[in-house]
């Protein structure tokens, strides 16, 4: 302990005073910030796990997500314990990525001696959403998921079952009955029915797999990334507004790519893109503060050094070293600025009832230091010391 430490100290009460008092702001202001910046990151977290983000394959220029005749392969990306016939053969089915996927097919028929469309749809409504639909007693969305002969029928058409009419892709007309589950005040030449049948009604009378859309929504937003440069990029492009056609090198079937994967992340991206710059301008003002820090802690000891030149000299005549000054001096400040910050985390600590930044506070107290150590190193030279004590 240096010479004369807490009688300076008493000495110098408003300096002193003022050193502490910097402390509590600096630190009470850095631990506001930090805890800013958590509530960032929670709400970044919160935005990836809550808002729900869709993929559609779309025409090239993301413009048409519906009646795009997508091929078996494409069908085979999305949805497990399908066979694969052909190129390009997926290594993994893409529903890992995605939940809830929708998808929509469909087939001709005539019901009693009208034209139809037989369309099999995902329980997510497919890539068009399901007309308002009156349910039947016993009945709700989920008969869309299995693989039973139930429909929805246009609002109008009477009886508990229809008997759809088909021909297929041999030429042999054939019927299906199919319960009705309810009525829907859409398309009134669209009979609505599972998927899976109508996936197989599809193959039936055309000799092939077809949909009409595909998409799904992430159950990860956080990978989307991985996914595109994994899976996504291998079979399908980003739109683009002239929808420009890619060569398809990798493809023994296609010259170019023939659809697109437009993923509507718009809102994903400029809700976490605000909440990123927030971030950004949280640790500006961090790092600006700690700057003011050390600012502070050189002015302050710089001012103060001009009017200790009595107490200097009286050091130095007792033998006291230059380390010996600065080692007082560094003992003094940061004392002085631990209360401060040791007062802002009791005060942090009853408004918040936690505490944040501690690792920034230490560099806080480390930056009022240096600004001592520098004030000391520009100031308290031999020479100076010594010109005092012969002025004398």
């Amino acid at each position: 302990m240096p010479p004369f430490f807490w009688k300076l100290i008493q000495k110098r009460k408003v300096l002193c005073a003022v050193v502490a008092l910097a402390g509590l702001v600096f630190s009470f202001a850095l631990m506001l910030l930090a805890r800013s910046k958590l509530e960032m990151s929670k709400q970044i977290e919160a935005v990836y796990d809550n808002l729900i983000v869709t993929c559609s394959v779309t025409n090239l220029t993301g413009t048409q997500e519906d009646s795009l005749e997508l091929p078996n392969w494409v069908i085979n990306l999305f949805f497990t314990g399908v066979t694969v016939q052909g190129n390009p053969k997926p290594e993994e089915s893409f529903d890992t990525y995605f939940r809830d996927i929708r998808a929509k097919t469909t087939a001709r028929c005539v019901l009693n001696g009208t034209k139809m469309r037989l369309c099999g749809l995902t329980a997510a409504e497919g890539a068009v959403s399901l007309p308002e639909v009156t349910w039947r007693t016993g009945y709700d969305l989920s008969v869309l998921d299995g693989d039973g002969l139930y429909c929805l029928v246009p609002a109008g058409i009477q009886g508990d079952t229809i008997q759809a009419q088909m021909e297929s892709v041999e030429g042999e007309k054939f019927t299906k009955e199919l319960q009705v589950a309810g009525t829907h005040t859409g398309d009134v030449a669209c009979v609505y029915c599972p998927w899976i049948f109508g996936l197989d009604m599809v193959e039936k009378t055309l000799g092939h797999r077809r949909a009409d859309s595909i998409g799904g929504i992430f159950v990860d937003n956080r990978k989307m990334g991985v996914f595109w440069e994994t899976w996504g990029s291998r079979y399908f492009v980003e739109p683009t507004r002239e929808g420009t056609p890619v060569k398809w090198e990798k493809s023994p079937v296609y010259d170019t790519y023939p659809y697109a994967l437009t993923i509507y992340d718009d809102v994903l991206r400029s809700t976490t893109e605000q909440l990123e710059r927030n971030q950004q301008l949280f640790t500006a003002a961090s790092r600006l503060l700690l700057l003011a820090a050390f600012g502070v802690g050189f002015v302050l000891n710089f001012l103060s050094l001009r009017n200790r030149s009595q107490e200097l000299k009286l050091q130095y005549i007792l033998g006291v070293r230059l380390t010996g000054i600065l080692s007082g001096a560094l003992l003094e400040q940061g004392l002085l600025c631990l209360t401060g910050i040791t007062v802002a985390m009791v005060g942090f600590l009853l408004l918040f009832q936690t505490l944040f930044g501690i690792s920034i506070l230490m560099v806080f107290w480390c930056a009022e230091l240096a600004g001592t150590i520098l004030a000391y190193a520009i100031t308290m030279r031999k020479c100076f010391l010594e010109t005092n004590v012969q002025g004398e």
